[in-house]
């Protein structure tokens, strides 16, 4: 078997997940974490970014490795990053969240594939062959998702970095 060098592992969850109780009983019975219910998209970030170093043990990981893994929450979803990936002004695509949320996102993805939004939506489509036709048509977007998401464009330095060593 042929192995290959390794520059990043980049460990992604939802700041949405917080809400759920399955979840923050999970959290708390294998992590020993008690998850705080925060409304600041910051503060989130912090919450799934503890989480994160718990799950991927980083504490127990040599400096080396720990360089490479990039913890990326993302606030409030992915589903918020192709908002801003898609939006010409600035948004606080951060701050959405629910129905607003799925709302944005959907709305976003048919007017790139060249439908008629609805006005509302129950869910998003969480099809990949969608949202990988919608990130690459959006791809020059990623400034637009680093200005709206401060995780992100940390994320995104830290893999840079990484790729200069």
């Amino acid at each position: 078997m042929k192995s290959e060098l390794l520059d990043a592992i980049i460990i992604q969850l939802d700041a949405d997940v917080l809400d759920d109780s399955s979840f923050k009983n999970y959290i708390e019975e294998h992590f020993n974490i008690t998850l705080l219910k925060m409304s600041e998209p910051n503060d989130r970030a912090d919450q799934i970014k503890v989480v994160l170093l718990s799950a991927a043990r980083i504490r127990e990981m040599a400096n080396i490795d720990v360089e490479r893994h990039i913890l990326l929450p993302a606030v409030e979803s992915t589903e918020s990053w192709c908002v801003s990936a898609f939006s010409a002004q600035p948004i606080e695509s951060n701050r959405l969240s629910g129905i607003a949320l799925t709302n944005a996102f959907m709305k976003a993805l048919e007017v790139s594939e060249s439908k008629i939004p609805n006005e509302t939506y129950k869910n998003c489509d969480k099809s990949s062959s969608r949202r990988e036709k919608f990130c690459l048509k959006h791809k020059d977007g990623h400034n637009r998702i680093s200005r709206d998401s401060p995780q992100f464009l940390s994320a995104l330095q830290q893999a840079m970095t990484l790729n200069r060593k």
